[in-house]
């Protein structure tokens, strides 16, 4: 089963020929069509400039001033066709362009709301978010203006069952329904993002100013991209130029900036674009420059916190090239990340005397990283079906250098990845999708601390999804088998400690999803339930670590015996959209056989008095439910709503590791229960100002007191009395206000962004910080954020 880099080159080499002499000796196999139409609010009134996309095919087109749009050189077969403009209900309708070309006139409603999108990460094919089984959120280029944060966890945060763990404001990652880290897959533009994101330490390696559109897809995943998505996944798209072939201009650009006062941080983002007949390109750069956060203090307003500090940058170019039935897309970044971590000092696992452990005292830890990609992706249409295609490289590198000290930790991970895809349009009531993917991942240890062996993992699926229409039934069904092995080469971790060449193979693993989708034409509701299986396979950390994790302060022992991670996960969802109402509710429950879980053994090793952790499997169950609503009040208010919660327990042999008499089962790292409520207020353009809109949100999370064995005892004697010390949760409620608005300036429109959070500058400390008992959550924050496009 073993597939090498090499290996990989020709067969894509091979598909790409193949497809270019299709193209060439049949330069036309297929009819092309095209979607003529107008675009027009409820009282036949033209809407200038609206925005048409076929997110099947990444085409779109910006209408005229008469509200005219033409669509030209279009594939034969069923698209979803949506059309949206600021202020008004997004419009999706299904298109059928196998047989003749369109015209199509499209009515558009005034509301405040955030009507839902089109996803392409839920199914094999773009659909309507009200026809999936499955729960997705969506964050298209408006909504990111609003929320966009520092990282792309907290930009999502606030969706109903996404909250975020944090170490400071540079290290955030998502938490899925009470999942995270590996059990939870981002994919860029499709191709999953491939770096260290095994440890508390790690974030996702993604700019969030690289994003057009976020797709949150919540639960099992693994029908369409195999390992990991046990929580669900998380795709970030490309922001589309501006350059279209279709209703745009020659030559584009976007600028972007932002401010925050709470660690003086300051961030930006230029984007350019051009486009010609067949082709477009485009590049970017961004970054971010930031200070030790700020924290609530009893005597100052705030005071800073130490070594909380870090810069990001990220340089990227990409091309597009359009040639008939053969579309591609080729794109090529640099991302780098800077953290000075919280040197509250730590044990090394060798380098010491006589090459055991040594204790570097408090002190900043400098941690870069690096991330390169290189992504082709493409199409290819003939007649009934298309062919997509995704070939991608991603070289992350990081490192973790003790401040006076050479690089202690230098980790490597190389990865190459193809994706093929075949569709078949629907004939009649059926489609279907047909898919392959391969992965080969080199992990490399090469500083004297490992955390991770030597290892290389190669990974194979094949899948097949088909779905059926029946008057108001949306049906889809789908199998997936993967093959993993993983190849451990020889690594000592300490003195007494050597990793052994060995190999793993996890042969074969199937998983599946059966969806059903009840939505009468012309009603605004919907129902729907999934259920859906999910794998994970064990890390080489969980396999074979040995030492102190630095991340969690625990000195972890990993167990080579562990077995691949297997989800059960049922969905029920209620689905309402309307002119005046959105909203949505989710109650789900995932059984997960084998969880992988880090155990405490009530043990502290001899040499560190770091607490001792088995890693260990047990079955689990994560249950919850998520409700979430958008109204409007009259023409000029809107509100918001929701409230979501986990629970999360684990049925393994639990020992009373803290000795406060009693065993906990719960699993850790569950959040607590939180209700959001926010209301805006939309206003007629100003004298100086355009679309002036004022939100207040509140957010309240209870406290979490179902906590697992030793979750919240701290793995220091702060008062020093002979004792751990134990954390006590606490609920708290944060306030946040934002002011937004557009600008003319100098013939251009500048689009204002005011926010505030933490407005009250209220004490607290989330429960899923992994720096709780160490320092509060940031206070006061104002960020500030202007962006212009030309």
């Amino acid at each position: 089963m073993t597939i090498k880099p090499s290996g990989l080159v020709p067969i894509l080499f091979a598909l790409l020929t193949g497809i270019s002499v299709l193209a060439a000796e049949h330069p036309t196999p297929v009819e092309f069509r095209q979607i003529n139409g107008s675009i027009t609010d409820q009282h036949g009134r033209p809407l200038p400039f609206a925005n048409i996309q076929l997110p099947e095919l990444n085409r779109g087109a910006v209408a005229d001033d008469l509200g005219r749009f033409h669509l030209r050189n279009v594939p034969p077969g069923n698209y979803v066709l949506v059309a949206s403009y600021i202020g008004y209900s997004t419009e999706k309708v299904t298109v059928d362009v196998r047989h003749s070309d369109l015209n199509i006139n499209l009515t558009l409603r005034e509301t405040l709301l955030t009507m839902p999108g089109v996803t392409v990460t839920a199914e094999s094919q773009a659909k309507d978010i009200l026809n999936t089984p499955q729960t997705v959120s969506l964050m298209g280029e408006m909504a990111l203006a609003r929320s966009r944060d520092q990282s792309l966890a907290m930009t999502l945060h606030h969706i109903p069952g996404v909250q975020a763990i944090s170490q400071g404001p540079a290290v955030a990652k998502p938490m899925i329904r009470g999942l995270t880290n590996q059990r939870v897959l981002i994919l860029k533009d499709g191709v999953r993002q491939e770096g260290q994101q095994w440890s508390d330490h790690h974030t996702p390696e993604l700019d969030i100013f690289d994003a057009g559109q976020v797709e949150v897809v919540r639960g099992p995943g693994s029908l369409l991209y195999g390992s990991d998505a046990l929580g669900g996944v998380i795709n970030v798209i490309s922001p589309e130029p501006r350059t279209l072939p279709d209703g745009g201009k020659p030559f584009s650009g976007k600028f972007s900036l932002q401010t925050y006062t709470n660690n003086a941080q300051v961030s930006g983002n230029l984007a350019l674009s051009g486009a010609g007949v067949q082709t477009t390109w485009g590049f970017s750069l961004s970054g971010r420059q930031a200070d030790n956060l700020s924290v609530p203090d009893d005597d100052l307003f705030l005071k800073n916190v130490y070594f909380t500090g870090y810069r990001q940058w990220q340089a990227k170019a990409f091309g597009t090239w359009n040639r008939e039935v053969l579309r591609l897309r080729m794109q090529a970044s640099r991302f780098y990340e800077e953290q000075t971590l919280l040197g509250e000092g730590h044990w090394h696992n060798t380098s010491g005397p006589d090459g055991g452990p040594w204790f570097h005292p408090g002190a900043a830890i400098y941690s870069p990283t690096y991330h390169d990609r290189i992504q082709l992706n493409g199409q290819y249409f003939a007649d009934e079906h298309h062919v997509k295609f995704a070939l991608a490289f991603q070289n992350n590198h990081r490192q973790g250098i003790p401040e006076g000290q050479s690089p202690q930790i230098d980790i490597t991970t190389r990865t190459w990845t193809l994706n093929l895809n075949l569709h078949r349009y629907h004939a009649g009531r059926f489609g279907g999708s047909y898919g392959v993917s391969l992965e080969q991942k080199t992990d490399g240890t090469h500083g004297p601390e490992p955390l991770i062996p030597n290892a290389e993992t190669q990974s194979v699926g094949v899948f097949t999804q088909q779905t059926y229409e029946f008057r108001d039934w949306h049906l889809s069904a789908g199998g997936r088998v993967d093959g993993r092995q993983i190849n451990v080469r020889a690594t000592r971790f300490t003195t007494d400690y050597l990793v052994p060449d060995t190999t793993l193979t996890y042969w074969p693993v199937y998983s599946g999803a059966v969806g059903a989708v009840w939505h009468p034409e012309q009603e605004p509701f919907a129902v729907a339930l999934n259920l859906g299986t999910a794998w994970r396979a064990p890390t080489p950390s969980e396999l074979f670590m040995r030492g102190v994790h630095h991340a969690t302060y625990r000195f972890e022992y990993g167990d080579p015996d562990l077995t691949p991670e297997l989800a059960y996960n049922t969905d029920l969802s209620l689905r309402w959209s309307s002119c005046c109402f959105n909203g949505a509710a989710a109650l789900f429950h995932n059984t997960i056989h084998h969880y992988i879980n880090a155990n405490p053994t009530g043990e502290y090793d001899a040499t560190t008095n770091i607490p001792i952790y088995q890693i260990r499997q047990a079955d689990a169950r994560i249950m919850g439910l998520e409700v979430s609503g958008e109204a409007m009040l009259g023409r000029i208010i809107s509100i918001t709503g929701s409230f979501d919660l986990v629970r999360g327990e684990h049925f393994g042999d639990v020992m009373d590791a803290d000795e406060d008499g009693k065993v906990e089962s719960w699993l850790p790292q569950m959040p607590a229960d939180r209700l959001q409520v926010g209301g805006g207020i939309h206003l007629a353009d100003w004298r100086y100002v355009r679309k002036p809109e004022f939100y207040l949100e509140m957010s309240h999370y209870a406290a979490q007191n179902r906590l697992a064995e030793f979750e919240n005892v701290l793995n220091r004697d702060a008062d020093m009395d002979g004792h751990q010390d134990v954390f006590e949760s606490a609920g708290y409620t944060l306030l946040s206000a934002s002011f937004s608005g557009k600008i003319p300036v100098a013939r251009q429109i500048v689009e204002l962004q005011v926010r505030a959070n933490n407005l009250l500058n209220a004490t607290y400390t989330s429960h899923l910080s992994n720096y709780k008992g160490l320092i509060l959550n940031p206070g006061l924050d104002v960020v500030v954020g202007i962006t212009m496009k030309f």
